[in-house]
């Protein structure tokens, strides 16, 4: 029992220490969820997306693109230009103004979750923390172990994203002035903008 709870557990914990920093894809459910624009839904693709990511890792995928440098490329200057294109729609958000959080504009369920599945695949810390991160921590186990690894890093993953759209969903009255929605825009800019930039300059 203790060789695939253990590893279970550390899976738990690494995935939690990788998760809460804020990055594209809690920013985007922070603001659908104040939003009460699907955040179900949004969560419902980033948990789907992660497991498909950490199961990838677990079997070994994550440890071949850590070590090739034409994806590593490939994973910076095209993450980067997604991360800057979502940053620019936030501040065109904020700058444009004048809603709160009741009267802005509900995306179409299609469009919403074309976005939310571009940021989890598209988006290269989802990627370095699942396939990389994840999968090569995993590949000190054995396959049992491993499995039971991914199995913890997972069900952090699933247990977050949807008590994030829950917990935003319910505060959303407490928030409904356009100052904070204006806030909460700028924020999310900077944010991803900072990532996208540490991704060119520091880690590739």
């Amino acid at each position: 029992m203790s060789d695939y709870f253990l590893p279970f557990l550390k899976g738990f914990l690494l995935m939690g220490s990788l998760i809460f920093a804020v990055g594209p894809q809690n920013a985007m459910l922070i603001r659908h969820g104040l939003r009460r624009d699907h955040p179900f839904l949004i969560a419902s693709i980033f948990t789907l997306c992660d497991l498909l990511l950490v199961t990838l890792g677990v079997v070994g995928v994550g440890q071949w693109v850590a070590k090739s440098p034409g994806l590593h490329a490939v994973i910076a200057y095209g993450g980067a230009a997604f991360l800057f294109w979502f940053a620019g729609k936030a501040f065109y958000a904020a700058w444009r103004g004048g809603q709160s959080l009741g009267q802005a504009e509900v995306a179409r369920r299609g469009t919403l979750a074309a976005t939310a599945f571009a940021i989890s695949l598209l988006n290269p810390g989802a990627l370095i923390d699942t396939l990389v991160i994840v999968g090569s921590v995993s590949s000190k186990y054995p396959l049992g172990g491993a499995l039971a690894f991914g199995l913890g890093a997972q069900f952090f993953s699933a247990a977050f994203f949807f008590l994030v759209a829950a917990f935003t969903r319910n505060f959303a009255p407490a928030l409904n002035n356009a100052a904070v929605w204006r806030a909460i825009d700028v924020a999310v800019g900077l944010i991803t903008m900072g990532i996208g930039l540490h991704l060119l300059f520091f880690e590739f």
